[in-house]
């Protein structure tokens, strides 16, 4: 590493709150247990991630509660190394990304989810379940959004991709939240007059990386998997500039996804927003509000249209103006009614068949 560790972790007061590993369930749905960022909000991301695990370390350090950890079949001294690995694994994650060692980062991350903390964390959606998205658009023309815009950025106008927190630039994820507020939220509450809703329901049951907090802590590999989602859930400094240092490790999370969904099985990636994670009171109110990721696939690299797999996941209505005077509620309870149109074939011009090429010399 580039810099001494410290081993002093400052705590904030909402944090010490958890003193019994028996009330942690309690913390956890009240928000109590989230580290305040506040004091690194300017510092290096190395720094801030060795913070929020750090405050997690140092409220396991002040649990007495022998009765506790044995219920969970976990040894107090073991899960603070483990913690203290975590983080340093985390550090040297990011510290290779930075130094340009990009795929050794993603590498690193893939082993870390799919082979240090076992068994990975996932959840089970049924199908026809609610979702929602929100695009912030003037409405110039005084018609409703077609449900194709509403979906995923099409293949054709990646550039519009941009660095988001599950996001790679460049490659089109399609971004759902469980309910209208959240929505507004995630893309900085504009003026509601300017912003379109689409409802989304799933055809199909689908599997997700389970990026939440857990609402039980059942045992060790629990704690870890919250310092993991503390670390992804770090609020970026600045929307200023193209790249977001706070979404490193949850990109490279997604980057291995998309690596892996052929064998895994995951269709993407459900996480607690972060714009409530520095607000405890809205956590708490907030607790069952969701973010949806959903990366598209693309393996025969169309270059243009829309994810095939997505269109056959999802049925979406069409975008619906928004009033200022419109209760998310009541507007989410409108949308459920709207008819869904008839699918359009994502598939539209295909370019390359066979990238196999990539693994021989093509100068043979």
């Amino acid at each position: 590493m580039t810099e001494n560790k410290s081993k002093t972790y400052p705590c904030s007061p909402d944090f010490e709150k958890i003193i019994m590993l028996n009330n942690f369930e309690k913390n956890i749905n009240t928000g109590d247990f989230l580290p305040t960022i506040t004091g690194v909000k300017n510092e290096h991301i190395i720094k801030k991630t060795r913070s929020v695990i750090g405050e997690l370390i140092w409220v396991i350090s002040r649990i007495d509660d022998d009765e506790g950890f044995s219920r969970i079949n976990c040894d107090q001294e073991i899960i603070k190394t483990k913690l203290n690995q975590l983080s340093e694994y985390l550090e040297l994650c990011i510290e290779a990304f930075l130094v340009g060692e990009i795929a050794k980062c993603h590498e690193s991350i893939n082993k870390l989810i799919y082979e240090y903390l076992t068994p990975i964390r996932t959840v089970m959606i049924p199908e026809k379940q609610s979702f929602y998205r929100m695009r912030p658009k003037k409405n110039t023309s005084g018609h409703n959004l077609t449900y194709k815009e509403m979906f995923h950025i099409p293949f054709d106008m990646i550039e519009r991709v941009s660095n988001q927190r599950y996001s790679i630039s460049g490659y089109p994820v399609l971004y759902l939240g469980s309910n209208l507020q959240l929505c507004w939220n995630e893309i900085g509450n504009p003026n509601l007059s300017e912003c379109f809703v689409s409802y989304f329901t799933n055809t199909m049951p689908l599997k997700l990386l389970d990026m939440t907090f857990p609402s039980e802590v059942k045992n060790e590999n629990d704690i870890l998997w919250i310092a993991l989602i503390l670390a992804t859930s770090i609020p970026k400094t600045t929307d200023d500039g193209s790249f977001v240092p706070e979404y490193i490790i949850s990109q490279s999370i997604l980057h291995s996804l998309i690596k892996r969904d052929a064998n895994e099985g995951l269709n993407g990636i459900v996480y607690t927003s972060s714009k409530y994670y520095i607000k405890k009171e809205s956590f708490a109110k907030y607790q069952d509000s969701f973010n949806y990721a959903f990366p598209t696939i693309n393996k025969n690299y169309r270059i243009s249209g829309y994810c095939e797999d997505l269109l056959e996941m999802f049925q979406n209505t069409k975008g619906v103006p928004l009033a200022i005077n419109d209760v998310f509620t009541e507007t989410e309870e409108k949308l459920k009614k709207l008819t869904f149109p008839d699918r359009y074939s994502g598939i539209d011009k295909l370019i390359c068949k066979d990238r196999t090429l990539l693994d021989r010399n093509p100068f043979m």
